[in-house]
């Protein structure tokens, strides 16, 4: 099932997610549960093959830092302390500038 980062702050089901919080929606032990039917937003940055394959299904055209997001990529301050991994080759390569 799929497993993905936050790369922004996020709400999913009315539930607040932190950036860098791993989620699955397969009830991974260490990942926080999300709905089998959540639609990816590119601020999730999928960490396998069925994660890639949601996120280039999902009906946004190319990813943009405020689709599906808080509006919060970078721009806030009480965010800038918060560390943020690496992108996952696969998130890198969905990107065309």
């Amino acid at each position: 099932m799929a497993k993905y980062r936050a790369l922004a702050p996020l709400y999913i089901d009315g539930r607040y997610i932190e950036i860098g919080e791993l989620l699955s929606d397969d009830n991974t032990a260490g990942y926080t549960p999300i709905p089998s039917t959540y639609v990816p937003s590119p601020a999730c940055d999928p960490l396998d093959s069925d994660a890639i394959t949601k996120l280039t299904a999902a009906p946004h055209t190319q990813p943009s830092p405020s689709v599906g997001v808080l509006q919060l990529w970078g721009i806030r301050s009480q965010f800038s302390t918060l560390p943020l991994p690496a992108l996952s080759q696969a998130w890198k390569s969905l990107v065309h500038p």
